[in-house]
């Protein structure tokens, strides 16, 4: 096998595709990294909630994240890879939106939006996926770890510092609405973007061999039979002749 030079071996990356995908990922944090960082600070102190209640909010978003890895590859099967990453963070962002929304005393309505976590194990589901999908076979580990490094290291720095800058200049609840809004739009409008321009330049990088042999015979067939045409075409014209 020969051995591929550092420049082709990350060619993958030179895409419209991956590019993309690592840059939504960093919004991916950037969210996280915001809703985090205050979301417990804004019930505790701003709502009234109990240390007893926080733990009822974390024990619903763990009960939710583990009940839908069951259904999660046969969810992302159905409505497709970029749709699940893009649907899951548009309903996910719109629940940090939520959160500036409410002002009961206790909080309750956080307990819904805690079980809405399982949005966020889906979307980890499709990230792993398509790192499937633009990364060749050995680099699909690279790929997962790019993202990784755009979603929970840099995105969520960014997002905690902006998340910071909002509430001093303007309040808490909105820093949650803003982020809700402007992550949710982000998400709709690639998503838009990606059925229009970068699905086009879009390349598995692990298609299965079968599929490319089949693609490759029916090539070959639609030739064989446009040359059979031709030819029987020209024998019917010298025969009238």
């Amino acid at each position: 096998e020969k051995k591929l030079s550092l420049k082709e071996e990350f060619k993958w990356l030179m895409n419209p595709a991956p590019i993309g995908f690592f840059f939504c990922t960093f919004f991916v944090g950037v969210s996280i990294g915001a809703y985090d960082t205050y979301s417990f600070i804004f019930a505790q102190e701003d709502l009234g909630a109990s240390i007893s209640f926080l733990g009822y909010m974390q024990s619903a978003s763990i009960v939710s994240s583990i009940a839908i890895l069951p259904f999660a590859k046969y969810i992302v099967d159905h409505l497709g890879i970029v749709n699940t990453f893009c649907l899951s963070l548009c309903l996910y962002c719109a629940k940090i939106s939520g959160y500036g929304l409410t002002y009961s005393s206790p909080p309750y309505p956080f307990l819904a939006f805690g079980a809405m976590e399982f949005l966020m194990q889906l979307n980890f589901v499709a990230l792993i996926a398509y790192c499937s999908v633009i990364a060749p076979q050995s680099l699909i580990a690279t790929a997962i770890s790019i993202q990784s490094v755009m979603c929970w290291v840099v995105g969520m720095g960014v997002g905690s510092l902006l998340a910071g800058f909002l509430v001093d200049k303007f309040s808490i609840r909105f820093m949650f609405i803003a982020i809700g809004i402007a992550s949710s739009s982000f998400f709709v409008l690639y998503w838009i973007f990606y059925q229009l321009v970068i699905k086009r330049f879009e390349v598995n990088q692990n298609k299965p061999k079968e599929e490319e042999d089949s693609a490759e015979n029916s090539g070959e067939k639609t030739k064989k039979e446009e040359n059979f045409n031709g030819n029987l075409t020209a024998r019917i014209v010298s025969t009238r002749l």
